[in-house]
Parts: C-alpha cells; structure tokens; sequence
C-alpha cells in the first residue's frame, strides 16, 4: 500500500524530502567500477591496435611512446568521463522523473567535479594496462617501455588531457540534462540504455573528431 502511494506521489511529482539525494556511496562505487573497466579496456585497446600497425615494419619499440601519448591525451580523460556517464544512466535508472529533475543539477556538479578528480587515476589504469598488454604480447621488455612512457609524460601532455576531460564534461552536461530525464521515462531495461549511451557516446567522439579535423584542416590551408 505504502509502495502505491509513493508511486502516485512521485507521478504527480511530489517526493519526500529524504529520497531527494541520491545514495552517494553507491553511486561512486558505480563510479568506480566503470573507471577501473574502461580505463583498462582502453588501455589494452590501443596498445593492441598501436602494436598492430607498427609490428609490419618493425617497430615496436615506439608503441611504448604512441600509447602513453594517446592515453595521456585522450583516452584517459575519455574513459573518466564515460564511466561519469553510465554512472549516471544507471543511477538514474532508479530514479522516478519527479525526482530525477529536484536532484538531477547537484548530482551532474559531482559527477563531473568526480571526473576531473578521477582523471589521474584513470590514465594510471590505462597506462598499466597498456604496459601489461606491450609486454606480455609484443614482448617489449619492461626497462624499454617504462622509458618510452616516461618520455610522453610532459607537463604540456597532461594539461592536454585536462583540458580535454574539462571540454567533455562542459560538453556532456547539457546533453545529460536532457537524456537523462528522458531515459528515466523509458521503461527500457538498464543493460540497454547502457548499450544507448556507449553508442551515444560513440557517435559524439566522432562527430568531434570529424570537427576538429575538419577545423584545423581548414586552418592549414
């Protein structure tokens, strides 16, 4: 009985006071958990892919620099901000609309105040990751791809890589204050909306990247 109440009061847009905060510890161990999944993946993805390409003409030692640089860059503020993301979705997975719209401001401030705190320990995943996967697969001995790592690890490098987790967050904030009340009204299971945003999120990168090429090939001419 109570439970049909709280129903209706949330339809109607009325919610107690005490639901109007998500549960923190929660959300940050989701937080978390993305994180330490993507940074991973991310990690082991390029340097796989790095090592691919460079293995046809022998030049595996470089997939050390190239990884570490693409992680620092990119794919470590990327991984942080994704995991950001489906933290939220499945958070809000949760939710009721009526609620998710008194609390949905706050909860993206700390959200995205997380990923700008998370980043660093995101791109020590993905570097870790990438390390473990350069010298188990390709042989690269460890002394030669710390060293190859280390040369990547400029100051200018890592305010790249801030700027580009701070462009994403500012970025992501308005789309998710749209998208997520909207996903909390579609009665689709989680591991689909899941699925929705990576190919969102997918879609969004390359968009950017086509952008920005685009951009600067305009510049150069």
């Amino acid at each position: 009985m109570q439970t049909e109440i709280n129903r209706r009061q949330s339809d109607r847009g009325v919610v107690d006071s005490s639901s109007r905060q998500p549960d923190w510890p929660e959300f940050w161990g989701l937080f978390a958990s993305w994180t330490f999944v993507l940074s991973y993946i991310a990690g082991a993805a390029v340097t796989v892919c790095v090592g691919l390409g460079l293995s046809k003409f022998d030049g595996l030692d470089y997939v050390p620099r190239i990884a570490s640089l693409s992680i620092l860059r990119e794919l470590g503020p990327g991984a942080a901000a994704s995991a950001a993301v489906l933290s939220l979705v499945s958070w809000a997975h949760r939710c009721g609309p009526a609620q998710l719209l008194l609390i949905i401001r706050g909860t993206l401030v700390r959200a995205f105040l997380g990923v700008i705190a998370i980043l660093p320990v995101a791109t020590a995943i993905a570097l870790a990751s990438s390390f473990v996967t350069g010298c188990g697969l390709y042989g690269i001995t460890r002394s030669s791809f710390v060293a190859g790592a280390i040369q990547t690890l400029t100051p200018d490098d890592c305010a790249v890589g801030l700027k580009v987790a701070i462009a994403s967050v500012l970025l992501l904030g308005p789309l998710l204050r749209i998208a997520l009340p909207a996903l909390s009204r579609l009665a689709w299971s989680l591991p689909l909306k899941l699925f929705a945003v990576w190919l969102g999120l997918c879609t969004i990168c390359l968009v950017t990247r086509l952008l920005v090429s685009a951009i600067l090939g305009g510049h150069t001419q």
